[in-house]
């Protein structure tokens, strides 16, 4: 198989030139494989925690809410962004979780990390956490969405990312840690990779 490595651009600068709430755009000047330089705008993601609530019958909380970008209805975990790169995994999971279902003081488990790489914006990494406790009055109807307790064989029925079916999966089978990248052009996933799988 032919090796393109020599194809590849090497970046010499970037400047962020958007600052916004979810994403974030960076100007970045390239040095390409004939020595000539390039610009690049590139979209990057500071990053997301997704939290899991699980019974001990087997449900799940899932969250159902309109996605604009899509113009439609869609079935996803409890989750959303890091304040910042640096922000502790853990206490935004906690921080998440409590806006998005009014639940709070779990003892929360970190079980993986999965990598989304786009061909329209770029890399994001979400950390996943689950739990089979938890505190507080659920709030079915939040400012985002519905939520409600779904049993965990019913998940791949309903209007789901493909992606999110294959680590809930994961997380499902009861694997420890895991790491898991997948590869979505546009909203169709092409490709996945378990990347790192600690045994039970």
């Amino acid at each position: 198989m032919e090796d393109f490595k020599n194809l590849a651009e090497v970046q010499t600068d970037s400047q962020e030139i958007y600052d916004g709430v979810i994403l974030h755009v960076f100007k970045d000047t390239v040095s390409l494989p004939n020595g000539n330089p390039a610009t690049r705008e590139v979209i990057r993601h500071v990053g997301a925690v997704g939290v899991i609530p699980v019974t001990d019958d087997g449900k799940v909380i899932i969250e159902r809410q309109f996605r604009y970008p899509l113009n439609e209805v869609i079935t996803e975990i409890p989750a959303g962004k890091l304040d910042s790169k640096t922000e502790d995994r853990l206490e935004a999971a906690k921080r998440e979780l409590k806006e998005e279902t009014g639940l709070e003081n779990l003892p929360l488990s970190y079980r993986g990390i999965v990598t989304f790489v786009s061909n329209e914006y770029g890399t994001e990494y979400m950390h996943l956490f689950t739990s089979n406790e938890y505190d507080g009055e659920i709030n079915y109807d939040c400012d985002e969405g519905k939520l409600e307790w779904v049993k965990k064989e019913k998940i791949n029925s309903l209007p789901i990312w493909e992606g999110d079916k294959i680590f809930l999966a994961l997380l499902d089978q009861n694997v420890p840690f895991f790491s898991l990248k997948l590869c979505y052009k546009g909203d169709s996933l092409v490709s996945h990779t378990l990347e790192y799988a600690k045994n039970a």
